[in-house]
């Protein structure tokens, strides 16, 4: 059984966010892409839209994020095990791991379920036949995977 994301819509600042990005909102109370110094002691949420607002007025547009006790899929900059928590990487708007022993626990947003569970692939060539990569869910991932977290 699926449960379907709680979906929050909250005002953009004025910038652009691709669907995937890790955001907080900002002490002026807008959505903007996390950073690891923006990341401290704030909620973490994922963009399951992308939004430009790079144009406009924070407040402009607004934009459609999941959060806390929600799975979603990012992109990760280093290598995880399942089980393992995660943070927002230097690569801003991603993540990696949370060292539990040189970070503070006000940057953890959440924790490694597995990676993307498979993707359709079609043959290049006639008769151009779909199919199903081979379910990888439950296994580590590597740099620049597509993975599914949990929030905190």
């Amino acid at each position: 059984m699926t449960i379907p994301p709680t979906v929050e819509r909250l005002d953009l600042s004025n910038v652009s966010l691709t669907k995937g990005d890790v955001v907080v909102v900002d002490n002026a109370g807008f959505v903007v892409i996390a950073t690891v110094a923006l990341t401290v002691k704030r909620k973490a949420f994922v963009t399951i839209e992308a939004v430009d607002n790079s144009g406009g007025v924070a407040g402009d547009k607004d934009i459609e994020v999941v959060g806390a006790k929600q799975r979603v899929t990012v992109q990760t900059t280093s290598t995880l095990s399942p089980g393992d928590g995660v943070k927002v990487s230097a690569i801003n708007g991603k993540v990696q791991l949370f060292d539990v022993v040189l970070d503070d626990d006000n940057i953890r947003i959440g924790h490694y379920i597995g990676i993307e569970p498979g993707v359709y692939v079609k043959d290049t060539g006639s008769p151009f036949a779909e199919g199903y990569t081979v379910d990888k869910a439950e296994a580590d991932a590597a740099v620049n995977d597509i993975v599914i977290v949990e929030l905190e």
